[in-house]
């Protein structure tokens, strides 16, 4: 940081993005679900077979610490979602930093973040949409026989309470 960005951040400060730290929405149809989910899965066992292949039997710490990467990359890729001000990137669209201004460089770090971490999100969202679109549906499905049985219940309840009512030994 430079003191002319120092001092011209302390005179008119730009507008910074954030970072968002919540999975994404579910994709809610099911043949592109599955068939995602397939592709997801499958470039998975590839990806593990030429880890192996690369590091053979003799390195396993290298394959080890290659899984615990890809699965850590797969996790912050699916939670965590830069988002940056695309109108506080520099000059000409981020071509050329402004000399005044510091949070251009941290938006367009959010940029290059987003970048980097846009692979990972797509990947795992194929890898894990299949089996939240099944939890939800099941949920669903059981939301559904408990409003039917409540449906029931609360008939139930009103037929009981009318006989009651129209007891004759009831005066």
């Amino acid at each position: 940081m430079s003191m002319f960005e120092w001092i011209g951040e302390a005179i008119n400060p730009g507008p910074v993005g954030d970072v968002e730290g919540r999975p994404p929405q579910v994709v809610r149809h099911r043949v592109w679900s599955f068939v995602l989910g397939l592709i997801g899965w499958t470039l998975l066992g590839v990806w593990i077979f030429f880890l192996w292949r690369w590091t053979g039997i003799q390195q396993w710490k290298w394959f080890a610490g290659g899984l615990i990467g890809t699965f850590l990359y797969l996790l912050v890729g699916y939670f965590i979602m830069p988002r940056p001000d695309y109108s506080n990137l520099g000059w000409f669209g981020g071509v050329i930093d402004h000399p005044f201004r510091y949070s251009d460089d941290l938006n367009r770090s959010l940029v290059f973040l987003r970048i980097v971490l846009l692979p990972g999100r797509i990947w795992a969202m194929a890898l894990v949409n299949p089996f939240l679109l099944r939890h939800l549906q099941e949920r669903a499905a059981r939301a559904a026989e408990r409003a039917e049985a409540r449906q029931q219940a609360d008939a139930q309840l009103e037929a009981d309470l009318e006989r009651f009512l129209e007891r004759p030994d009831r005066s």
